[in-house]
């Protein structure tokens, strides 16, 4: 049986420059932190084990996650 996808998260602030808003986040579905790295490293440089994590949480009534801290 094949391992579950989870949801994985790039987040990294200040990236684009010159641009009204600069933060980038990208989402992918991986089945580890490795492979999300990998799989995010195909258009973001120097990824960072810091600007990765997977996505916990549960979707709303609404059929919703929210993925910023705020």
């Amino acid at each position: 049986m094949a391992r579950q996808k989870d949801y994985y998260c790039f987040a990294r602030p200040n990236a684009m420059q010159d641009h009204k808003f600069t933060d980038d986040v990208a989402l992918c579905k991986a089945i580890s932190k490795q492979q999300a790295k990998k799989i995010f490293s195909r258009l973001y440089a120097d990824i960072k084990d810091d600007e990765v994590f997977k996505v916990t949480g549960n979707f709303n009534s609404y059929g919703i996650m929210i993925l910023t801290d705020y």
